[in-house]
């Protein structure tokens, strides 16, 4: 977790498009190795009480749209093919999509060397761990999936002793 963590720290200061592109998917590729993880040590009865506390989670992870989009992403091709970041450039104030239609308060993230070029994720989670979500960035989007994860492992560790 702590080259997510790193990694992120390093996506709020991304000069360019295919910086922040680079180390967002990163970002999502580092939890979803968590989540793999998780889910092997789960199949098996290495760690006592693992397996019991995460079908339990895994159930949590399943309903959780925020979770979903980081374990489907490879399917949602974060990285082949058309990405659902967007990039687009505007106003400091922009408040539209690439269509000019209006957005969500929070939607967009500027990239701080470009403060004029704005990146949103397509289809992005509205809610997370049974709230709604009041960012939809994709700044906030990494940085709520790495404090998640970073909390159910150190659950994990409380259970496994």
């Amino acid at each position: 977790m702590e080259r997510a963590r790193q990694t992120l720290d390093a996506l709020q200061f991304a000069c360019d498009q295919r910086e922040f592109l680079t180390r967002f998917n990163d970002v999502v590729g580092a939890a979803q190795l968590v989540l793999i993880a998780m889910l092997r040590e789960g199949r098996g009865e290495r760690l006592p009480g693992f397996a019991q506390w995460y079908e339990v989670k895994r159930r949590e992870l399943e309903d959780d749209e925020l979770m979903s989009v980081v374990r489907e992403a490879r399917d949602h091709d974060f990285n082949d093919g058309q990405h659902r970041l967007r990039f687009v450039s505007g106003p400091a104030n922009l408040r539209t999509d690439e269509q000019g239609r209006p957005v969500k308060e929070g939607a967009w993230w500027s990239l701080p060397a470009a403060p004029t070029t704005y990146v949103a994720i397509d289809g992005a989670p509205a809610h997370h761990d049974g709230r709604p979500l009041q960012r939809t960035d994709p700044l906030a989007f990494c940085t709520e999936a790495i404090e998640y994860l970073e909390g159910l492992l150190a659950e994990a560790e409380a259970i496994v002793g």
